[in-house]
């Protein structure tokens, strides 16, 4: 085996260095989807109690669908003498089995002085599943940097260090608009998630990484005479 052991400080007359890209990727499923409905409600002037608004906002959203609506800032505006029209959203994570018919559970929902408007549907991932997926991936990549680092030191017969590691470099091959704010790609996962059917979908991320390993340049006469 090559003697990769690290020569003194006093030898090193600079650096070498390794460059290269790895790329990796991870499937996640889309488990559940945000839904957010737009409410309209049109109350007495005179009607101040919040909680008596909110509790029958909250018995409507809970016959269009069960789930733990959270709402928006509710905005006020005038209407005809003695009412207000009160306006706000209503959003709520629900499993992809609830989204059906939603326009005529809307308005069965719905009552005189109280509306719930036309859905709408995301099916990305929340936020808390991209950061995780994305970390999941740098930790990845790291891991398999540092293994190939015997590899390396084998073919060359010098010791390498990892010296820098850039997440999320562009794929300069192709443009590609997913890209997302974290450094990576994200598209629809159009294969069966963990090969298995039946599923409703999921999000495909990937991530490039761009290594660079540096070893150290020696004088081969100072390490002979030292």
């Amino acid at each position: 085996m090559a003697n990769t052991t690290t020569p003194s400080a006093s030898h090193i007359t600079g650096y070498d260095t390794l460059v290269f890209k790895l790329h990796t990727s991870r499937t996640e499923v889309q488990e559940t989807a945000q839904v957010r409905v737009p409410i309209t409600a049109l109350v007495q002037v005179s009607n101040r109690d919040q909680a008596t608004l909110d509790g029958s906002i909250r018995q409507a959203l809970q016959k269009f669908m069960t789930a733990d609506w959270v709402f928006s800032a509710i905005i006020r505006e005038g209407e005809s003498v003695g009412y207000e029209r009160v306006k706000l959203t209503a959003t709520a994570r629900v499993k992809h089995d609830e989204i059906y018919n939603l326009k005529e559970r809307a308005r069965t929902a719905s009552h005189e002085g109280l509306e719930i408007g036309q859905a709408n549907v995301s099916y990305k991932l929340p936020e808390r599943k991209v950061t995780a997926a994305n970390q999941a991936m740098r930790l990845s990549i790291l891991t398999d940097a540092l293994a190939q680092l015997p590899d390396f030191e084998k073919a060359t017969g010098r010791a390498w260090q990892l010296a820098h590691i850039e997440f999320g470099v562009r794929n300069r091959d192709e443009e590609d608009p997913s890209r997302y704010g974290k450094g990576g790609y994200r598209h629809s996962a159009d294969e069966d998630v963990d090969g298995e059917s039946g599923l409703t979908g999921g999000e495909k991320f990937s991530l490039i990484a761009e290594v660079t390993l540096r070893s150290p340049r020696v004088d081969q006469f100072l390490a002979s005479t030292s």
